[in-house]
């Protein structure tokens, strides 16, 4: 997430045409987020073996997962598609500036930011649960 975000997308839009840069991440992005299902759900499942296992929840963890989870599905499910319909239609919009084009390029810039805001707080969750998992550690 922090390769993606910090450093392969600010350097496909600063180094590559707008447009070209736009492709090259909207590509990524179903490999990007289908990689953090993957991970997310093979956390959750050890965290709920490691429950079960020693008969210590870890409910902050479990809690955290599941939200992450939940961020990570609405963005790559319900946010990713929407963008994707909207950036075709303003394609066959470019060549007529209208109130339609502006419309959907509003529509556009309050997904990206919901999409934004998301994996912001999965980034944090994890970057929340590194530091307990640190803590748990030096500190069984």
């Amino acid at each position: 997430m922090v390769y993606f975000s910090a450093f392969l997308a600010p350097m496909a839009f600063r180094h590559l045409a707008k447009e070209i840069a736009g492709e090259f991440v909207g590509v990524l992005f179903p490999t990007y987020y289908h990689i953090g299902y993957s991970l997310g759900g093979v956390m959750l499942i050890a965290t709920v073996l490691e429950t079960m296992i020693y008969r210590e929840a870890h409910w902050f963890r479990m809690i955290a997962i599941v939200i992450m989870l939940g961020c990570s599905f609405y963005a790559g499910v319900k946010i990713l598609p929407q963008t994707h319909q909207i950036k075709q239609e303003l394609k066959t919009l470019a060549e007529q500036p209208s109130e339609l084009a502006q419309t959907k390029q509003a529509t556009f810039r309050r997904l990206h930011r919901q999409a934004v805001i998301l994996n912001g707080i999965t980034l944090l969750l994890g970057i929340s649960l590194i530091i307990c998992f640190a803590i748990h550690k030096n500190n069984p």
